[in-house]
Formats: C-alpha cells, structure tokens, sequence
C-alpha cells in the first residue's frame, strides 16, 4: 500500500484519472490515494475507464465522508461518465450519496448536492430509476442545470438518461468494442486472409 497515512494531502482540488481503462481491479488503489493524498479535491473525474458494477463497492467510498482527514469533507463532483456501470452499480452510488448528504441537512450550512455524472453508462431505464428513487425519498434530480441556492435535492445526476445498451448488445460499428478484452466472440482476425491476391498478370 501507499505510505500515504501519515501525509498531509496535497494541494489539489481536482484529480484526473480519465481515460485510463481503469477496471474494478485497480479501483481501490485509485480511491484509497483520493481518500488521502487527494483528500482535498473537490472533483475526482473517472470518466471514460472500464469500471463496472462490481466497482461501485470502492467508488461508494468516494460519495460517502471521503476523506479520512476532516470529519466532514464530502465530494463535490464525481465524474464517471462513460463507463460500464448498470442499474445495480448507479442506483448503490447514489443512495450512499443521498444518505451521508441527508444526514447533515440541518447543519447550519447543509452540503451542496452531489454532482454524480453517470451518463454513457449501461444504466436501463434511467428515468424510470430516478423515480422509483425519489419515491424512496431519495432526492436525486436529472435536470440540466445543477440545482442552486437552497434546494431539497441531495444528488445531481446531468445527462442521466443518456444511457447505452449493456456491452454484450453493443453494436459492432462502435470502436471501442474491437479492443478490450471483454468482447465476446470471434470476427476478430476476419479480413485479415484475402486480399493478398491480384499481383502478378503483366
């Protein structure tokens, strides 16, 4: 593990960590470092990786108190746009997110809601969700706009019906689907005989 507890955290408020194929595996490395040398981020953006259901467990470390410094420090922003989580995955982040920002609505100054971008993830029914959510009086909201000033919403979800199908539907014409080691099936090496005819003749 990192040598990270006894560090003070480092001056940055957001961490990038976009683009990396980041999967469930290496996760919790990634969060166990934004739980302490990044504990001051307001932002951790995870966009674009590979990280599933089965990462929600470490990510859901990310939404709820993050820090392992303050005793309360709440992210502001979570990026995980473009990855692979499902209904399972999204509804377990934005409960825990929900919960731990509820808990101190009556402070004197309540946590601003969560930005939790989910959208281009493999969440079915995403609209239907954010209902059968609120009426669980989980207060998440999908509008375009951040709520602001004093509002009852505890999580933002921007973009949230913007949803794919899960992997094994996806389309061949999509590129990301040729790579990876998760597509399932041949059609790889197709194409790759042939064409090596029509010299020759003069």
């Amino acid at each position: 593990g990192f040598q990270t507890e006894r560090m003070k955290p480092l001056p940055i408020t957001e961490l990038d960590f976009s683009g990396n194929e980041l999967t469930a595996k290496g996760i919790d490395e990634v969060v166990q470092f934004a739980r302490t040398a990044g504990a001051n981020a307001t932002l951790v953006d995870l966009s674009d990786n590979r990280l599933d259901d089965a990462a929600t467990n470490e990510l859901a470390r990310l939404v709820k108190n993050y820090n392992s410094f303050a005793s309360q420090k709440l992210l502001g922003e979570l990026l995980l746009n473009g990855n692979e989580i499902g209904k399972t995955g999204a509804t377990k982040l934005i409960q825990y997110a929900h919960w731990e920002r509820d808990r101190y609505k009556n402070e004197a100054e309540p946590p601003a809601p969560m930005k939790l971008d989910l959208s281009d993830n493999c969440v079915d029914h995403p609209a239907q969700l954010v209902e059968e959510l609120n009426s669980k009086r989980i207060r998440c909201n999908m509008g375009k706009e951040k709520p602001e000033g004093k509002t009852e919403v505890t999580v933002h979800l921007p973009d949230f019906e913007d949803q794919r199908p899960p992997k094994e539907e996806k389309e061949p014409e999509r590129k990301s689907s040729a790579y990876g080691g998760a597509s399932r099936g041949g059609g790889r090496d197709g194409g790759r005989d042939g064409g090596g005819g029509g010299g020759g003749g003069g």
